[in-house]
Parts: structure tokens; sequence; C-alpha cells
């Protein structure tokens, strides 16, 4: 049996996982002082230990340093230090969302731990996790509190239920969504080729890479996406998806009635070049068997990769770590149609934290999110990665990282000083930390971004040089880009969607993965079409219709 067809089976059989997406010793009845919660100090330290036992995603490619390991770490050790609070693993899955959804069905949730739309209502609505509100308004820092008052009360809302916010939630940067292409440009020049500009040139570039023994195109992993709808996507195909003016997982409104996206024929033509690409062999062959595609990016065996801006951080670091010279640069791709940018815009919020109904100290979990915005700058990230952070919950300024491009830029350049920018330091959390670095990290010409002209050993333990790397050169592409943005009508659920989404996904999943893999032709997207419209689809654009104002 051919390796591709196995790996489809495997996959089905276990429920698409492709596509995903114990009691506490300190739980208990809230202590008297919790109905009456007093503000306080918002990195304050407990008189007294304060236990809280949480549920993580476990990292399969982290490496712990010698004594070391989940429920001992760099951060856990930091957070006991400066909180006084102890971080205890309840339970760690890899198929972390699979893992919540038994945990929420068997009623045996850890004090706290993270969630997304879905989770979020289900726990509300069973009455499993507490008001966040009081905690959020007594011990939140000022700049968490900035960064909510800048979504314009859109954090609040996405976490609100019976007028009451029921969690913590995150406040994405914009450019997490931004949907890029990274290529080897060592390979590029080494093969005598153009950078690319459309979409036509990076599959002819991908062509020469497996003409010299190398994988093109990395496919997503076991628990990757085809496409990641602006959710943080790596190694899904959003970038070609965006040049084929097609927007799968979003709701689009085309004269005021709602469509969705996966079942446009801009998809279907995307899906069908991605059938050819495929079939052709300049997608990894092995793509959705691999646990962890990223290794072919980390080993030097592709060329070629779709992610968000921040690259820089992993898989890259490793990958220039192991070969100094591997020149990864992002590209924006324009439509294949106008020549025109458009690029999938993700929710200001897509994560949240909740916490247990009856645990004592809410205000603890509220306490490390407000110490989680200050680590990345002063711990070392080569040691552990900061999303290794327990309870990791990001509120940032919606233009973090395009404040931070141009800021760097203009410091560069001459046209201002580190002082200029004082006055932003409260509200972006990476700037100060940004400026007084990059000349550590950057090398002259200060406009030339290629690998060589930067010092990868600078800034240990800080490690500054992964964020440099990835805001100039994960950032800079779109900066000064003038591109539509494409926003969903909704990223939350309908109440069709409650009862009928878990199928009608899998049905997609499986026909866009039986499609590009080459097991079922692309007139199968017809049928899916016709079978998503009777099995709820029809019903569920009724009801986000009646959403568009």
């Amino acid at each position: 049996m051919k390796k591709f067809t196995w790996a489809l089976l495997v996959l089905i059989a276990a429920g698409g996982t492709l596509f995903a997406a114990g009691n506490s010793q300190s739980s208990g009845k809230a202590s008297a002082s919790q109905a009456a919660l007093q503000p306080g100090d918002p990195l304050g330290a407990y008189p007294e230990p304060v236990i809280v036992e949480v549920g993580v995603e476990s990292n399969t490619r982290i490496k712990y340093p010698a004594g070391d390991g989940p429920d001992n770490q760099q951060y856990i050790r930091y957070i006991k230090e400066k909180l006084n609070i102890d971080v205890k693993i309840a339970w760690a899955a890899a198929d972390y969302v699979q893992r919540l959804n038994l945990a929420i069905a068997s009623n045996n949730i850890p004090d706290a731990f993270r969630v997304y739309p879905a989770q979020l209502k289900e726990l509300a609505d069973l009455d499993l996790i507490q008001p966040m509100d009081d905690a959020i308004k007594n011990y939140a820092s000022p700049e968490i509190k900035a960064g909510y008052a800048l979504t314009n009360g859109i954090a609040e809302s996405d976490v609100t239920f019976n007028g009451r916010m029921m969690a913590v939630p995150n406040v994405a940067a914009q450019a997490d969504g931004f949907d890029l292409v990274w290529i080897r440009k060592d390979w590029i020049e080494q093969y005598g080729l153009a950078e690319p500009k459309v979409l036509e040139d990076v599959k002819s570039i991908a062509r020469a890479f497996v003409r010299n023994g190398k994988i093109g195109i990395v496919g997503p992993s076991q628990n990757g996406a085809i496409y990641a709808a602006g959710n943080n996507g790596i190694r899904g195909f959003d970038a070609l998806f965006n040049s084929y003016e097609a927007y799968p997982g979003y709701w689009l409104n085309q004269n005021g009635k709602a469509v969705y996206g996966s079942t446009t024929g801009e998809t279907r033509a995307a899906l069908q070049d991605l059938a050819a690409l495929y079939k052709e062999g300049l997608i990894d062959r092995e793509m959705g068997l691999r646990k962890d595609s990223a290794e072919l990016v980390i080993s030097g065996q592709a060329g070629i990769f779709f992610g968000t801006w921040w690259m820089g951080y992993a898989p890259l670091g490793d990958a220039i770590r192991n070969d100094p010279k591997a020149n990864w640069q992002a590209y924006f791709l324009p439509s294949i149609k106008t020549g025109k940018y458009n690029n999938t815009m993700g929710p200001v919020t897509n994560y949240y934290t909740v916490v247990k109904k009856g645990y004592a100290h809410p205000e603890a979990i509220v306490k490390m999110v407000n110490l989680h915005r200050g680590v990345e700058s002063t711990m070392d990230t080569t040691v552990l990665p900061i999303s290794e952070f327990p309870l990791r919950t990001v509120v940032t300024s919606l233009d973090e990282c395009e404040r931070s491009f141009t800021a760097i830029r203009d410091y560069l350049s001459g046209r201002k000083t580190i002082n200029d920018f004082s006055g932003d330091f409260g509200i972006y959390k990476g700037l100060e930390s940004d400026l007084m670095t990059i000349k550590d990290t950057k090398l002259a010409p200060y406009d030339k971004m290629d690998i060589q002209y930067w010092n990868t050993d600078a800034g240990a333990p800080l490690n500054a040089w992964r964020r440099a790397y990835s805001i100039m050169v994960g950032v800079g592409p779109v900066v000064d880009t003038p591109f539509t943005p494409i926003y969903s009508i909704t990223y939350g659920q309908t109440p069709t969607m409650e009862r009928r989404w878990a199928n009608l996904k899998k049905l997609e999943d499986e026909t866009f993965l039986k499609i590009i893999m080459g097991v079922e032709p692309i007139t199968a997207f017809d049928s899916f079409v016709e079978q998503w419209k009777r099995e709820g689809g029809t019903q569920i654009l009724t009801e986000v219709s009646a959403l568009i104002k």
C-alpha cells in the first residue's frame, strides 16, 4: 500500500486528528474573601504558597536541561520565585483539544487551563467555571487592561456570558494572521533562480528544489491543518488559498448573505492546484503522516513552508542554529486573478484561560498572566520556548508587530532615537527591549535582512535575535504592502453549528485531504458541497446571515 494512502486511512480511522484543531489539591469551595475580592498588587507574591493545577499542551520536541521536566522548568520556578505560586501539571497532552474535551465530558477539569470558543461556551453552560471579571478588575496590570481597552470592548465581549466575564481572554496581534510563504533564499541563489513574486514562481522554485534532491513544500503534520483560517497556522496552505482568493473556514458577506468560504469555486480551484502539486511531488509525500513536519525545516531537508511572522522563533531558530547559512526569507503573495494582495485576518481573541468553579484564588491566574508579559525579554528562551509558560495568555496590542518593525527601521536608519519611542513602551510590551537589543543582533548594512547580516549568537541568554528576525523578516513584507484584510462574519458558533459542526467539519476535512492526496477526483468537492448543505449547512448560512449588520 502506498505510504500516503496508509497515512490517510490512519488519520480517518482516528477521527480526522490531522485537523484539530484530576482533582486539585487547591480546589474546593471558594474562600470567603473571594466573594469580596479587593484590589491588590498585580505582581504581589503570596505570603503562603498557593497551588494551582493546570492542564497543558505537551510539545514532544522539547528537550529539557538535565534535571528539568514538564513540572520542573524555568518558567515554573520563575512563577514560584516571583509570586509564590506552585504550578502543578494535572495533565499534559500532545492532542490537547481531544484531551480537553475528554476532561470536560468527564467533569474532571483542573484548576485552570486554556480553552477555545466552543469549549468556553460549553463550560459556561455547564456551570463548571467561575466568573473572572472581579479578578481582572482588581488584579490585571495596567498593561493588560490597556491591551483590552484597545480592542474597544471586543475582548471582554468574547468571554461574557449572562453579564459576566467567564475567562481571561487573549488579545492576538494582527500580524498573527499574516499568511506568508517562507523559502530558503540561499537555495534560490544556489540554483540560479529569482526570488518569488507570484504563486507560479513558488512552484518553479519548488521544482528546482525537488530536482536537486530536496523536499519542496512542507505539508501539515498529524495534528496540523490544511488551512488555519487566521489562527496562527503553521505549515498549512493559507497563503496559497489567499492567492486564489479562497478563504476556507471563513464566513463571507456576499451581497448581504453569508457564504461559507470552504464551499466556493475559488476553494475548489485551490484544492485542484494542491492536488496537482502533490501529484507532481512538489508537496511532501508524507504530509499528514509525520508526527511533526517542522523537523523537515529544522533538519534542512525542505526549502518551502507556509506560516506566519513568528517563524523565526520556531522552527527557524533551530533550523538556523543547525545550519547558520540557512537563509530563510518570507514572501507575501498576491492574487493570481488581480495581482492585488488579500489576507485572512484572525479574531481579536482566539483562546481563553478559565478557572474551575470553586477554586479559591482566581486572582492567582490573573497574576500569572501579568507576569508572563515581561518574561520574554528576561528569560532564556533558547533553554525553553516561551510557549511553555504555564497558562500562557498573550495580551498584546493589535499592531504590536507592525509598530516594532517601523520603530526598529526608523531607529536603524538614524531617523529616530530610542527616546523618541519612550511614550509607546507601556503600550507595546516588547518595543523597548526590541530597540535596546537590535544593534546587538542586526549587522550592517541595516537594510539587508539575509541571514549573513545577523548575529545569531547575540542576545543569549535573552535570545533577542529570534524575535528581531521574526519581526524584520516576517512582518516586513506586509507592512509596506497595501492589502485587503479578509474578516469572517463570525468566529463563533451558531445554534445549528453547536449541534452539527463536528460532523460537517469532519466531512470537509476528509474530503479536502482525499482530493489533495489524489484519492478522490476534484468532483468530490461538488458532492461535498451538496452534502454539507443538506446536513445543516443551509440552516447555518441562514443563521450567520442574520449576524450581518
